[in-house]
């Protein structure tokens, strides 16, 4: 089973929400209720045509991710901020947030994979380095927007929706930009305890990473993720015999920490050996390596040149 995980923020904004910050409530624009309309005398309206302009909307899609409801703080005010991210069968996706009342009512009805017809929100300009969705708009949901099930849990519609780049890629990439990742998990490194500014303690693992690119690159596993799936991905590198997992990481932030990094962070979603054609493909391409292969790392750490072909026997024993 595929596990979908975000790690839990801390009682502050977080950054890809604070340009998004209401005083009293969504203004900007005018939310559409479309009172007294059901949502079959709604033309449904393709995620990747919304734009502010256009006040009366209706969109489906599925929910692939579902945030956790967490808590937010300014000089201003206090109070709760939930998100959750949709596709439609065009394959297009895009973040809808809510806050306080709003937040707890969406985070309670909203169930991961399910298909749900939404109207009635406002459109703000994403903060692309935080939000690495197909449309340049975030949807901000009030009390007076509509999310309802939809009667039609259409198959067409994908449960997933990945932007891979490869290693090569992610190596000519900005720092602080985030990116999809689909890699095979050669090695991860025992958990170790970081100390923070605020004296509170983190969890961390460093996972090594390999692609048909030729290349090798670190990621960091913080909080839940170095405690849930990367308990996992050492329990499947200690004991797959002929193989190494395929970890597909969405959202996952660059960093250039010790040459080029990648890190988790509250955004990030972590699917171990999914279901998914190129994870397939990728998988081919590592058995058919031959004795000979040796990766170069783009990170700085422990191993700055990787033999595969090593790690591939290691794990046959």
């Amino acid at each position: 089973t595929t596990s979908i995980t975000g790690s839990i923020a801390s009682n502050v904004v977080p950054p890809q929400l604070a340009i998004h910050m209401p005083t009293s409530r969504i203004d900007t624009l005018t939310p559409t209720t479309h009172e007294g309309c059901p949502v079959d005398c709604m033309q449904l309206m393709p995620i990747k045509s919304l734009n502010p302009y256009q006040s009366l909307w209706t969109i489906e899609g599925r929910v692939i991710k579902k945030g956790y409801l967490n808590k937010y703080s300014t000089d201003k005010r206090t109070g709760q901020v939930f998100s959750f991210d949709i596709i439609d069968k065009s394959s297009s996706d895009i973040v809808v947030t809510s806050f306080d009342q709003a937040a707890t009512s969406y985070y309670n009805q909203i169930q991961l994979g399910k298909t749900y017809t939404i109207k009635g929100g406002t459109l703000w300009t994403k903060k692309k380095d935080y939000n690495n969705s197909t449309t340049p708009w975030d949807i901000i949901l009030d009390l007076d927007s509509s999310v309802k099930l939809s009667t039609n849990q259409s198959v067409d519609i994908p449960q997933y929706l990945f932007h891979f780049k490869t290693i090569a890629e992610i190596n000519s990439s900005p720092a602080k930009s985030t990116i999809d990742l689909l890699a095979i998990a050669l090695s991860i490194t025992a958990p170790s305890t970081i100390r923070k500014s605020d004296s509170t303690f983190n969890h961390k693992r460093t996972v090594l990473l390999s692609d048909n690119s030729t290349l090798c690159i670190e990621a960091t596993l913080w909080g839940a993720f170095s405690d849930n799936e990367g308990k996992l991905l050492s329990e499947l590198c200690a004991t797959q015999t002929s193989v190494r997992p395929v970890l597909a990481i969405k959202r996952a932030k660059i960093t250039s920490f010790k040459g080029t990094t990648l890190a988790t962070g509250p955004n990030t979603q972590i699917f171990i050996d999914p279901d998914i054609t190129e994870a397939h493909a990728l998988r081919a391409w590592f058995t058919s390596l031959d004795s000979t292969t040796a990766y170069p790392s783009v990170s700085i750490g422990k191993i700055e040149e990787t033999d595969i072909a090593g790690i591939k026997s290691s794990s046959q024993l």
